[in-house]
């Protein structure tokens, strides 16, 4: 394809999880049927991370809490792999504090029975 993805979007995070979605190249830069879609992913001075998928929609998982990152898009066809979108940034979420169980008591009454 000689296009981008168009309107990359994020459309869901949590403090691990992002849900990346986008429309498919307009049609006369496709050349050729598109046959999936690889996802880049990475953090400011980190590896990057590909992710082939043959929707429009990506959930990337297992992520840093509370981290920036760049997401970009690129179509693939039986001729090869297009250009990246124009990249996506975001911060995951932070994590939410676990939930302590531990009951607390907040007064007491006594009594005395005699």
């Amino acid at each position: 394809p000689s296009g981008t993805p168009q309107e990359v979007t994020i459309v869901d995070t949590t403090s691990t999880k992002i849900t990346v979605q986008w429309r498919e190249v307009p049609c006369i830069e496709q050349n050729g049927d598109i046959i999936g879609y690889t996802v880049r992913y990475s953090t400011s001075g980190s590896n990057i991370t590909l992710r082939n998928y043959f929707d429009t929609v990506a959930t990337l998982v297992d992520l840093s809490p509370f981290t920036n990152y760049s997401i970009g898009v690129t179509a693939v066809n039986v001729n090869g792999t297009g250009p990246f979108s124009t990249p996506v940034y975001l911060r995951t979420d932070r994590d939410k504090p676990p939930v302590d169980s531990t009951p607390i008591i907040i007064g007491a009454v006594l009594s005395v029975i005699a």
